[in-house]
């Protein structure tokens, strides 16, 4: 009897365990398809980037801008200031999810193989009217990063005012996953 209890049980907690992701329902843990999909394209986009020269903030905005245009796209240039030791680069409110986050990620690594920047931080102001994938995070502030952990070179984080954090992960069907601990501590956008 005891044979067909315990795989039995093992089968239900499996089950009961498929329905949640580190503590969040599996339905609210959103694909970047979905996000793209329910986006509303307006808020401020801005990325501060500390640690780099002049020189090195136009050669990595050229760089992505390069990049991310060969297959066609129109890759709009970020309007860059300098105040005090950090380059401010702002992007047009209808800079996508997507966009913005291959922008942090790209300005964090200089190659596949190492770290160009290790201060890279932005912040993306989700709409109040957000709807679908977007609801849960209406009218705040997000801060996005590429935690110092990070070996994927894939991916980008954010945090909520709150201290909670997700894990992007670039892939259409990648999931937005919540996060067991803070990467980092939250601050606002300085503008």
């Amino acid at each position: 009897m005891m044979k067909i209890i315990i795989p039995v049980v093992v089968l239900l907690l499996i089950f009961a365990g498929y329905g949640y992701v580190k503590g969040k329902k599996r339905s609210q843990v959103s694909t970047m398809n979905q996000l793209l999909t329910d986006a509303v394209p307006t808020g401020k986009r801005i990325i501060r980037l500390t640690q780099m020269s002049e020189e090195e903030v136009k050669q990595a905005v050229d760089g992505f801008i390069t990049t991310y245009s060969q297959g066609g796209d129109v890759i709009e240039r970020p309007t860059i200031e300098k105040v005090d030791v950090c380059y401010y680069l702002t992007f047009k409110e209808g800079l996508g999810y997507d966009l913005f986050c291959f922008w942090v990620n790209y300005l964090t690594y200089s190659d596949k193989n190492k770290r160009h920047n290790e201060d890279v931080t932005g912040w993306f102001k989700v709409s109040s009217q957000a709807k679908g994938a977007w609801e849960p995070f209406a009218g705040q502030q997000l801060m996005f990063f590429v935690p110092a952990t990070d070996k994927d070179f894939d991916n980008v984080s954010f945090m909520t005012a709150d201290g909670t954090c997700y894990n992007q992960v670039f892939s259409g069907n990648g999931s937005l996953i919540i996060q067991e601990y803070k990467q980092k501590k939250y601050t606002s956008c300085p503008f």
